[in-house]
């Protein structure tokens, strides 16, 4: 099978249009209302779906994802449930690329040689591991193997070369590029120095590029779309779910990714 991700990404870009991958806590802000809010920013236009897997210590996350994260966890939200969830999701969207976010120990708890055997069943795209160290990345390739999974490397402005080569190298379907140091949330501006760090990472590779960690707006997406290949939305369109009442949050959700795809 073709890399969903890949296919995505090219289609969206030959339309001149911004790939955008947006990321979701599953199970917030309700299992009950998880699925229609899900809905909602598919048909608003993504491209890529990130359904993020709630954790007790999210390292990365800023204050957004981490009430989101509590609240999933106090929902009654684990990876089991998540892994339900992204199997329904497969069947009602044969077509889109589904990836998985989680920090490692849930995947550890769980046991990854049981782990990806059900991904590849469940036809899981990819995995976002935050915390994964680079070194520990060969373990799950070789679990990998063969299949259509791919895991999808970090790489952040404190990155050495060295690593930043490693990991553009080991991309098979895009690369995350962490636009700030700290954790995520929703800034109004991009960093200065921003389209030299994507600029370090293509002397490596040929792989897409989606810029992460503080996308909220338009004005942004037009600027880094001189020089990334597309981007990753994720407390913003929390942030938009949380000041939402529950009847409305699902259309909210669908009119943030539409404003930012106008």
């Amino acid at each position: 099978m073709t890399n969903r991700i890949k296919k995505s990404i090219a289609h969206t870009i030959s339309k001149n249009e911004v790939p955008i991958a947006s990321f979701l806590t599953v199970g917030y802000p309700s299992i009950k209302l998880f699925p229609d809010i899900l809905d909602g920013v598919i048909e608003g236009g993504s491209d890529i779906i990130e359904l993020g897997i709630p954790f007790s210590d999210p390292l990365a996350e800023g204050p957004t994802k981490q009430k989101t994260s509590n609240q999933a966890l106090n929902n009654g939200i684990n990876l089991e449930k998540v892994l339900t969830i992204a199997e329904k999701t497969r069947k009602s969207y044969p077509n889109l690329p589904i990836v998985l976010m989680g920090y490692i120990n849930p995947f550890l708890k769980y046991g990854l040689e049981n782990l990806i055997p059900i991904l590849n069943t469940i036809d899981i795209d990819g995995l976002i591991i935050p915390d994964l160290p680079f070194e520990e990345s060969e373990t799950i390739n070789n679990l990998i193997g063969s299949s259509n999974i791919s895991l999808i490397p970090l790489i952040s402005p404190t990155s050495p070369d060295k690593r930043i080569q490693q990991s553009a190298q080991s991309a098979n379907s895009f690369i995350y590029c962490v636009s700030i140091s700290g954790v995520t949330g929703a800034r109004s501006n991009i960093p200065e120095y921003l389209p030299k760090l994507v600029q370090r990472i293509r002397l490596s590779t040929n792989t897409h590029i989606l810029v992460g960690f503080g996308i909220s707006n338009k004005k942004q997406i037009d600027q880094i779309k001189t020089f990334a290949d597309g981007v990753v939305v994720g407390s913003a369109l929390l942030d938009c779910i949380s000041k939402s009442s529950p009847s409305n949050a699902a259309s909210n959700a669908k009119k943030f990714i539409q404003n930012l795809k106008s």
